[in-house]
């Protein structure tokens, strides 16, 4: 992989999420449905994204990553809270010139690109769609511009995605989200069914785009190896819930929070001795439903550090000087225990 980019400087967001939900009812029965319970995929996201930063949005599957992603998107309806996109508030908007600005990359190269057309029309569909070419011309060297950003010879246009290596039709996909010049693309595990080598290939190709695209990147993800490599800031997801959102660097030398360290912990090392002196901090028992959550903190059941307010008193995410933490032990000045050579993972 390239090296790491710099931190963009904080200034206006691009992006903003306050107090998102994304609830999914529950009913049964076929002719008079009725209700009988809700789903918290999504139940209370806060974050920011300015513009060239890559915010890493991490955790267990079933977390809310994706729904969060694609609530931002406006592919799933908000069930509360505010999405404002550019300075403007887009929580209730399904249509509008939002859509040119944000593109996604998805997780499955295989499954995203429709086997029956040609690349060409897969990647010119967005400006087909939204009528940006004036001509066949134009729209054919438009095409080719896309394919040569991404690393494709142009001549491949003439090609059906089954001809192409999984590594190749993810290039065909992130050029198809290129097409409209957006300046956010929300990447939904884009490298996680790709082989480690063709992984690294993907990630440079992006890297490279957004230092010369000025793109932003919402890059939603499990594996934190890939995830300290690309994004600037790292979000750590939990039950539908933010836990920690910290720099890249601060949160793996000092995870502030409880589950952040189990993660970090769990992360293999390549040096086997570092690896056979490195704590392990294992987390006992399963993730709790999200149709009925735990009563105060939502990791509260299986926190080693868990106190008397941990179980009836709901977290707020805390500033703490530059990164924030929703957990009690900080806010009544705990510090809590953190596993040792944490950092070297």
């Amino acid at each position: 992989m390239t090296s790491e980019s710099a931190t963009p400087a904080r200034g206006d967001p691009l992006l903003q999420v306050e107090g998102l939900k994304v609830h999914f009812p529950l009913t049964q029965g076929v002719i008079f449905r009725r209700e009988i319970g809700v789903v918290k995929a999504v139940d209370g996201v806060s974050f920011d994204l300015t513009r060239g930063e890559t915010l890493g949005l991490v955790g267990e599957s079933g977390c809310g990553k994706s729904t969060t992603s694609l609530a931002v998107l406006r592919m799933h309806p908000a069930s509360a809270g505010r999405i404002v996109f550019e300075g403007e508030d887009i929580t209730q908007q399904t249509q509008g010139s939002f859509r040119r600005r944000m593109q996604m990359v998805y997780q499955d190269p295989y499954g995203s690109l429709d086997p029956r057309m040609k690349v060409a029309d897969i990647v010119g569909e967005p400006l087909v769609v939204h009528r940006t070419s004036a001509s066949r011309a134009d729209y054919d060297e438009r095409v080719a511009q896309l394919l040569a950003t991404v690393g494709l010879l142009p001549a491949m246009a003439e090609r059906y995605p089954h001809e192409f290596s999984g590594g190749q039709r993810q290039r065909i996909g992130i050029a198809r989200a290129l097409a409209l010049e957006p300046s956010l693309v929300i990447c939904d595990e884009p490298v996680s069914a790709l082989d480690v080598s063709i992984q690294a290939q993907v990630i440079n190709v992006l890297m490279e785009l957004q230092e010369r695209l000025a793109l932003s990147y919402l890059f939603v993800a499990h594996d934190l190896a890939v995830v300290r490599h690309i994004s600037h800031r790292i979000a750590v997801m939990y039950l539908g819930r933010i836990v920690e959102i910290a720099d890249r660097d601060d949160l793996f030398r000092e995870p502030l929070h409880p589950y952040t360290q189990a993660l970090l912990s769990a992360v293999p090392v390549a040096d086997p001795e570092i690896e056979a002196t490195r704590a392990r901090q294992v987390l006992l028992g399963e993730v709790p439903s999200v149709m009925r959550p735990p009563s105060g903190c939502r990791f509260h059941p299986r926190c080693p550090q868990a106190f008397a307010a941990c179980r009836t008193e709901d977290p707020e995410l805390l500033d703490m000087g530059g990164r924030q933490v929703a957990c009690h032990l900080h806010r009544r000045g705990v510090i809590p225990i953190r596993p040792a050579a944490a950092a070297a993972a």
